[in-house]
């Protein structure tokens, strides 16, 4: 799935914004926890976005400035009213790297470019008096087609098109007058952008229903609601527009899902007067829907027939929750679904819900009932995150769950207990999320990671030579293979040491290995690539060894 998957990643990302402090294991071992925050470089716990780029950075968006990570610490852009070339406004809604690695940022004040290579911004703001500059301020969506043209979602402004080579945009926007324009001039984030397979263009707007753009003509073909009609949109608040694996066309509205048949013109109706919570598509064949109230549908796109899953206090294998938060089919194919206030749900093959509740007097238990977000890692471990009662870890073959929790008593606890995202990377590492701050997780070690940062000096633990760190970067990708026929080297025992302190990462175990290193450039190599944190690149270099 394309769009709906992205929202919900947002979603979930939008809480990597802001962990703290350690946790505490309820029925195990205590743990210790280093993490990233406000105090540690972190420069505000609201992040709106998380963006891993093509060279394995992470990047925070958060409403006082955007974020680097390197592994070590931040580098933050802020707004500096006395240098032109910074960032235009540091509340951040959405970031969009190009294959190039230049970077839009999307801000409430304006659109800028970003160059990771000379750390700077050049800034695309609305100008009265420039027919040709930006159509409004409060920059939402930025969104790349299929040939490469870069459309600009706006709110209050409608619809933009940016020419890289002029610098100038073409605006697209609502004229009373012109039934063929814009239908309204608000777009909400990225979910109301969309290109289907044929390269036609979608937007969704708040108010005025979906658009269809024709690129011929440049101008848009509107689906509204009409109550007259009942094979009109059923809504003019347009979320998302979707297109499965069969390229049916689906449209997310504030009254239910809606099929568009693109040869008749018509939208089919579905789950109408729903608040549709999560959607995810398993199959070709079959989208699960969440709602706020009224359970799970299990909607067979095929047949248009759905089975509805509701809670039913007869039956202990039904859903035990109808107000449904996220939907996560691990690689096994079990389907779990979170709930509000009702906890855990795991549906098996049989169609059967086992529940998992919160008990008050087994501490393996989960840990509260209320569940936000579900994850599988990539050695499919099950990780849930809780509203107010923090972390757990299930453990498949017992059934039972470690719980991490705050503990005022111990600094290095966990420093919020509302788990909102948990994300890995490329190193194995988890990414957890509350709304008081960052964590970086290592499963091997059972640790996470804090950079600690001093208000009173701007310089503390920011890296400083990240420009060295990036030229190396692409030297070392375009040479892997010279890399590896220096590695073969090597003696055996020494690689397969250095192999397993890469796959664990662990630095300290690097450091160490790579000083017996003889090949003084290739222990440079190997070393610049450590410090930054570029371990995709150097598990590439073994893969094959």
């Amino acid at each position: 799935m394309k769009i709906f998957f992205k929202t919900i990643t947002k979603a979930m990302l939008f809480t990597f914004t802001a962990l703290t402090q350690t946790v505490f294991a309820q029925g195990g071992n205590a743990i210790k926890f280093e993490h990233l925050t406000v105090a540690d470089g972190l420069s505000q716990s609201a992040v709106l976005c998380v963006l891993q780029d093509s060279k394995g950075f992470m990047w925070f968006c958060t409403e006082d400035g955007l974020n680097k990570y390197d592994g070590y610490q931040f580098t933050v852009y802020k707004h500096d009213p006395g240098n032109p070339n910074t960032l235009s406004a540091n509340y951040i809604w959405s970031l969009f790297e190009e294959d190039t690695g230049i970077m839009w940022v999307a801000t409430g004040d304006g659109l800028n470019k970003f160059d990771p290579a000379r750390e700077t911004f050049v800034h695309y703001r609305h100008d009265e008096n420039d027919p040709h500059s930006l159509s409004h301020n409060d920059v939402r969506a930025v969104y790349e087609d299929h040939t490469g043209a870069l459309w600009i979602g706006t709110y209050g402004g409608g619809l933009n098109q940016f020419d890289r080579e002029t610098g100038q945009f073409v605006h697209y926007h609502y004229d009373e007058n012109n039934p063929n324009s814009l239908s309204a001039n608000k777009i909400y984030w990225d979910g109301s952008l969309y290109e289907d397979r044929s390269g036609t263009l979608w937007i969704g707007t708040n108010g005025g229903g979906l658009n269809q753009f024709d690129r011929q003509t440049k101008t848009f073909v509107r689906y509204q609601h009409d109550d007259n009609d009942p094979n009109s949109l059923s809504d003019d608040t347009v979320s998302a527009v979707y297109e499965d694996e069969t390229g049916r066309l689906w449209i997310a509205t504030n009254d239910g899902l809606d099929q568009f048949d693109r040869a008749t013109k018509t939208f089919a109706h579905f789950h109408r007067g729903y608040i549709i919570n999560t959607l995810y598509e398993i199959d070709a064949n079959r989208l699960w829907l969440g709602t706020d109230s009224k359970g799970l549908f299990e909607f067979n796109t095929s047949t248009s027939t759905y089975v509805h899953y509701q809670y039913d206090g007869n039956n202990p294998t039904g859903l035990n929750n109808n107000y449904v938060n996220t939907i996560y089919p691990d690689k096994a194919g079990t389907l779990w679904i979170a709930t509000w206030g009702g906890g855990l749900n795991k549906r098996d093959s049989a169609k059967k819900f086992k529940l998992y509740q919160h008990q008050k007097n087994n501490p393996n238990s989960l840990s509260s009932n209320a569940v936000w977000s579900i994850y599988e890692d990539s050695l499919e471990n099950l990780w849930i995150g809780t509203e107010g009662a923090g972390f757990n870890h299930f453990d498949r073959e017992t059934e039972q769950f470690v719980v991490y929790e705050s503990d005022e008593d111990n600094p290095k606890s966990l420093i919020g207990n509302d788990i909102y995202g948990i994300v890995e990377d490329r190193t194995g590492a988890l990414w957890i999320g509350t709304w008081d701050g960052l964590d970086k997780f290592d499963p091997q070690t059972e640790t996470f990671v804090h950079y600690q940062h001093d208000d009173n000096n701007p310089n503390n633990f920011i890296y400083n030579n990240n420009s060295d760190i990036s030229e190396l970067e692409i030297e070392a990708e375009t040479k892997i293979e010279d890399i590896k026929s220096e590695l073969v080297k090597l003696p055996a025992e020494l690689l397969f040491e250095l192999q397993q302190a890469i796959e664990t990462a662990d630095i300290q175990a690097m450091q160490s290995l790579i000083e017996q290193i003889n090949n003084k450039p290739l222990a440079q190599t190997l070393t610049k690539l450590a410090k930054g944190f570029r371990f995709d690149i150097l598990q590439e270099v073994f893969e094959e060894e």
